[in-house]
């Protein structure tokens, strides 16, 4: 198999063969100790750590708990995505747990490592996501509903894992998903703010960390085209991320949506009209 194409815009990683992945960077999150990898509940809890405070709601209390199938408010909005959110990541929890006893300690550490660095990629996803709309009533909204549907994802990989399989992939080749990823990315770049090119170029440095930890992982199954084929579905998955990206930043930079207001704060965004136009142009719904 030829070697995959260079990423001149991913800081000179390259993958020489998919078969050997090249060793993550490295990671600013504490070490994990093999020794203790069978985690109650609080520890895993320390693991997959999450922080409410993102989904706060800007400083407002709400009087009462909203009707989340039919939120009125921003506030509601931000609440519900928040509630959804929490719920998504108890289920992901739990199938990582009844996951790791099952796997031998050399693969088990394997998921760890990988585990711990969706979390670093999911958050800096995130930030790049709420990024549409930052210092905004609505930001905390869009962080909360990133990991919403990112979480969904890792959950379903989980589920396979625990069920002996690994996800399914296409039949293309990593060469052609590769050149694809690069496109699309400059392409991206090309069509942010500076302060936005930084948050992608972080998302996108933490999900090649993550890829070739988690493909590291699924090779450890011993089967020999694991790691290829982890490979292409991972950077399928990403190319229809950035291609989401795409459309978005297209949809509200023709609508204004997440244009500044001049007349407002520098570090606020203008008043939103309708929380309607906002569901549609992100193709959410609640």
């Amino acid at each position: 198999i030829a070697p995959p194409e260079f990423h001149p815009i991913l800081m000179n990683r390259v993958i020489r063969n998919p078969q050997s992945a090249s060793k993550p960077m490295p990671s600013t999150t504490k070490p994990v100790n093999p020794k203790s990898l069978h985690f109650p509940w609080s520890s895993l809890a320390g693991i997959l750590t999450i922080s409410f405070a993102t989904f706060m709601l800007s400083g407002e209390v709400l009087a009462k708990q909203p009707n989340c199938a039919n939120p009125q408010t921003q506030s509601e909005l931000n609440y519900c995505a928040g509630q959804s959110f929490q719920r998504r990541d108890r289920e992901l929890n739990q199938v990582y747990q009844a996951l790791l006893p099952r796997l031998s300690q050399s693969r088990r550490q394997k998921l760890v490592t990988a585990q711990l660095n969706w979390i670093q990629f999911r958050d800096d996803e995130c930030t790049f996501f709420g990024s549409y709309a930052e210092g905004g009533s609505m930001q905390p909204m869009l962080v909360a509903g990133c990991k919403d549907r990112l979480t969904q994802q890792r959950t379903a990989d989980l589920r396979a894992y625990l069920q002996g399989k690994t996800p399914p992939a296409s039949n293309n080749s990593y060469q052609s998903a590769d050149r694809k990823l690069n496109q699309l990315y400059r392409k991206l770049q090309q069509n942010l703010p500076p302060h936005r090119q930084s948050k992608l170029e972080t998302a996108e440095l933490s999900w090649i960390t993550f890829r070739d930890t988690n493909c590291e992982f699924e090779a450890s199954s011993g089967v020999n085209t694991a790691r290829y084929r982890c490979m292409v579905r991972m950077t399928e998955q990403r190319n229809h991320q950035l291609a989401e990206h795409l459309n978005t930043n297209a949809k509200a930079s023709g609508s204004g949506l997440f244009t500044r207001n001049q007349s407002s704060h520098s570090s606020r965004m203008g008043l939103i009209p309708s929380l309607k136009m906002i569901l549609k142009i992100l193709d959410w719904t609640y």
